[in-house]
């Protein structure tokens, strides 16, 4: 009996991704261990130690908001956004991911990182998903804006719409890496405007981000989403920075 075309497409496809196996390992972004299975995104025993927040947090200080809390009750200002959606910590394996995502060349990564953050949303709170840009340079050095394919899965798995490029810079702007609070705020007031065309006007809008470290970023992102004319706007982001010691005046 002869081989069918499915079934050598089948035999090729295997006898590939064993090849690919061989001469291309797959390994776990955070502890570097070989996957066997290469549909995996990280190893069994690393996924097994991660620590997902179970709730919001305060984007000002930190504090993990009670359940049907709107905003934080600590006494400081309202920050923006109200209601942040993190996955876990920076000093964990969720900051060791944004990096392997970011400059280790694990985009695939994107996907996986955005399918769990669908999973901290509540379902019909939220009309529409945007991302913090990525700037040109760094886009095309990368080749992609790692926001935005998070929140492109993040929206794919939640079945709510995805505006891809909603945000622009004004300006040109310093990298933020090693600027601290002050220098943050200043270098990027103002520099984010939803592109013409785009109305968010009564939109429950999510804005979706790598990192937060003091929370300009998002804080501005919010402002112009805000200008645009959305309803509400909550933040999405993979890793919280909880040492804002570090990053005074």
């Amino acid at each position: 009996m002869g081989t069918t075309a499915s079934e050598w497409l089948d035999r090729s496809h295997n006898w590939f991704d064993g090849a690919i196996s061989v001469l291309m390992p797959r390994r776990c972004p955070i502890c570097g261990t070989t996957l066997p299975d290469r549909q995996r995104a990280w190893c069994e025993r690393c996924e097994a130690g991660m620590k997902v927040y179970d709730r919001p947090v305060c984007a000002e200080c930190r504090r993990f908001l009670m359940p049907g809390e709107s905003a934080c009750q600590s006494g400081h200002d309202t920050p923006e956004p109200s209601i942040l959606h993190a996955l876990g910590a920076f000093d964990g394996a969720f900051g060791v991911m944004v990096h392997a995502l970011k400059y280790d060349g694990y985009r695939d990564l994107a996907r996986p990182l955005g399918i769990l953050l669908a999973g901290l949303l509540y379902d019909g709170q939220i009309d529409v998903i945007v991302a913090v840009p990525t700037s040109t340079r760094k886009k095309r050095k990368r080749g992609f804006g790692h926001a935005e394919e998070i929140a492109a899965a993040c929206a794919q798995e939640m079945g709510v719409r995805f505006i891809p490029d909603a945000l622009r810079f004004t300006r040109s702007v310093a990298d933020q890496t090693k600027l601290n609070a002050a220098q943050r705020k200043a270098n990027l007031s103002g520099a984010f405007a939803v592109r013409n065309g785009i109305d968010l006007s009564g939109f429950r809008t999510l804005i979706v981000d790598d990192v937060l470290t003091t929370g300009t970023t998002m804080c501005e992102a919010v402002r112009a989403i805000k200008v645009a004319g959305a309803a509400t706007v909550s933040g999405g982001i993979i890793a919280l920075n909880l040492s804002m010691q570090n990053w005074g005046t």
